[in-house]
């Protein structure tokens, strides 16, 4: 008999939480907004990048900054504050997919969806480090897999690290996929002056 202990070191946390709030006014307020191709790859984003600066916005942004301030606090253990900084919307309509990318400049991002049932792409994330060599495996977890496909639902936000890789999987249905992201960074002292990580942005201006 081998006795074992299983360890999952470095996790990626990931929180959903769910805006309560009725959103048709918000839906119709992006759907009227202008936007351009984002790529070749047939998906859409607003032309404004600071959409939570709208007044139309104000409660999906006070949510979402709720929900930022959670994560930080339960999740990170940190006191740190984080602010938005910029917001945008997306479209994907039928036949289109948002390519793999990440979210330089930012420390935590967030997605939040306006229109997406079971019909619609979910969010699909990937591995940073992709495995050279691959075993046959017989069931996949979170410790062998490469992708993990996260379906959601309407009025729901989905908070991760900047750093995490993800795309959206084409749009084979006739519906628009209509999303909302937005990044973040610290407002106060990155890390500490003890560990030789301090960085303090404001004294850097001042100087």
């Amino acid at each position: 008999m081998i006795k074992k202990e299983l360890l999952q070191l470095f996790a990626t946390p990931l929180l959903i939480t769910k805006y309560e709030g009725n959103i048709d006014k918000e839906l119709k307020f992006i759907e009227k907004l202008k936007y351009e191709p984002n790529g070749v790859n047939g998906n859409f984003k607003s032309v404004d990048s600071y959409l939570f600066k709208k007044k139309q916005l104000k409660k999906i942004k006070d949510f979402c900054q709720e929900s930022i301030n959670l994560f930080t606090k339960n999740v990170w253990q940190s006191d740190s504050i984080l602010s938005i900084t910029q917001s945008w919307t997306n479209k994907n309509p039928k036949g289109s997919v948002h390519h793999e990318h990440l979210h330089p400049n930012s420390l935590l991002s967030g997605v939040m969806y306006f229109r997406l049932d079971k019909h619609l792409p979910p969010i699909m994330f990937s591995k940073t480090q992709y495995e050279m060599i691959k075993l046959n495996y017989n069931k996949y977890n979170s410790l062998n897999s490469q992708t993990f496909y996260l379906p959601a639902t309407a009025g729901e936000l989905v908070l991760f690290p900047s750093h995490l890789r993800h795309s959206v999987p084409i749009n084979t249905s006739n519906d628009v996929r209509i999303s909302l992201s937005f990044n973040t960074f610290a407002k106060d002292v990155l890390g500490s002056k003890k560990d030789l990580t301090e960085l303090d942005l404001k004294k850097l201006y001042e100087n």
